[in-house]
């Protein structure tokens, strides 16, 4: 049920595309569009693009797909259906920089020599080192290399894009072809640049990815459950008007459905009981615990285990800062790194821990490593993954006011009376206090 990602690919100098981009439900920051580049096309099928380049670098907000369309062209040509996506027979090899990163830590090594000592470390019994050696020389391997972003010290990210580059050069003669991911922050700084290698940014889904999306959903989760039956069929139809319907009856829910990983997480909370979108603040808090909860799990590809945070007390420290982050700079939904760890430092000091700045510290590292919900959107500013978590958290925080002034509640939302960007706290606000606090 893979739907097709679509993507701008950066223009030569010169050719320009009007445009107006968006990123995590607002406008992209400066340093946003700088990363992404000022020329992008319109935007166009993401495999397409791969089979117009030797080597693609996909890059993409959390959430936004970049991972699973690698496994996705992983499986397909596994499964000998290369010929299908225009990409020819090839051995494909999916790898994550961070494994390489951390190898390349204890000594040079070169990447295909990496790949097959990877492979054999995580229980695959196949000569992979001679098969890819044999397939690179032929011209008919596919590299898919994960996670640029995830290799936090920036000079092993340096290390890193200087032996993919010349891995590149060198093979690409070949008819060997090659895909990179990576986060937008942090990309620009490492940028790996070299002939035959493009770039491109990977956009939200519009209402036909969507609508397509749910269709395929509903259609196979019937299957699954109820046989390839005209029953199903009628229950499929069913679930699918409700959930689009669901999806475009809220603007804030619209605005989510826009990013795979959150139209996914949407659909199983319809799927599991919850309505849509009356009931948003249900949704909205199963969001944050899915994201805090399960985001490292959810995309494997043999990394270890990530800790769970707990849901609780990160939520504890969420909404203040979302409230400070909100009222700091409405919907714009970034904050600059110094004074977050600031405001962080005095919410720590609020909730009685010992060693503030340890605590702060600690919890950026949690954040950074274990959660998709609060990210680094860019060198020293900080954002939630998508502005509607920014609304919601702040709206947990007006309303846990109420736990020790009821006043202070009504204080905070009558300074933003007709503000445009409090609308959606205010109503959250008002549903959190109802359906979560039973007020």
């Amino acid at each position: 049920m893979y739907i097709p990602l679509k993507a701008r690919i950066e223009l030569p100098e010169g050719e320009t595309w009007a445009r107006k981009l968006h990123l995590a439900g607002r406008a992209v920051s400066e340093e946003e569009a700088e990363t992404m580049g000022q020329r992008l096309s319109k935007p166009a099928p993401t495999l397409d693009l791969l089979q117009q380049h030797d080597g693609l670098i996909v890059l993409g907000d959390p959430g936004a797909g970049k991972t699973t369309f690698l496994k996705y062209l992983a499986l397909r040509l596994a499964m000998g259906q290369g010929d299908d996506l225009g990409l020819s027979a090839r051995l494909p090899v999916l790898v994550p920089l961070s494994a390489y990163a951390n190898a390349l830590a204890n000594g040079d090594l070169p990447l295909h020599r990496f790949i097959a000592a990877y492979y054999q470390s995580v229980g695959v019994d196949l000569p992979l080192g001679p098969m890819l050696d044999e397939a690179l020389d032929q011209g008919g391997a596919l590299l898919l290399l994960d996670g640029l972003d995830e290799v936090r010290d920036l000079g092993q990210r340096h290390l890193v894009v200087r032996r993919v580059v010349d891995f590149f050069a060198y093979h690409r003669g070949r008819g060997n072809k090659f895909v990179l991911t990576s986060r937008i922050v942090g990309y620009r700084e490492v940028r790996p640049t070299a002939e035959g290698l493009a770039e491109c940014t990977l956009v939200d889904f519009d209402e036909e990815e969507i609508a397509q999306f749910v269709e395929t959903w509903t259609a196979a989760l019937e299957r699954a459950a109820r046989g390839d039956t005209p029953v199903a069929a009628r229950e499929a139809e069913r679930e699918r008007e409700e959930l689009l319907a669901s999806v475009q009856r809220n603007p804030g829910v619209r605005r989510l459905a826009a990013n795979p990983l959150l139209l996914t997480i949407l659909a199983l909370m319809k799927r599991q009981g919850v309505t849509l979108p009356e009931r948003r603040v249900e949704l909205y808090e199963q969001y944050v615990r899915t994201l805090l909860s399960s985001w490292n799990r959810a995309r494997g590809l043999g990394r270890p285990p990530a800790r769970d945070l707990d849901v609780v007390q990160t939520v504890r420290v969420l909404a203040p800062l979302a409230l400070w982050m909100h009222e700091t700079s409405p919907g714009v939904g970034l904050v600059k790194r110094g004074e977050m760890r600031r405001k962080l430092g005095e919410i720590y000091s609020t909730l009685g821990e010992a060693d503030p700045e340890r605590a702060v510290s600690q919890f950026l590292s949690d954040v950074r490593e274990h959660a998709g919900l609060l990210l680094e959107r860019g060198a020293g500013q900080y954002g939630f993954i998508h502005l509607t978590f920014e609304e919601y958290l702040a709206a947990v925080g007006v309303a846990r006011l109420a736990q020790t002034d009821v006043g202070a509640v009504v204080e905070v939302l009558a300074r933003h009376v007709g503000e445009p960007a409090w609308r959606e706290v205010s109503q959250l606000t008002v549903g959190y206090l109802g359906i979560v606090q039973q007020w």
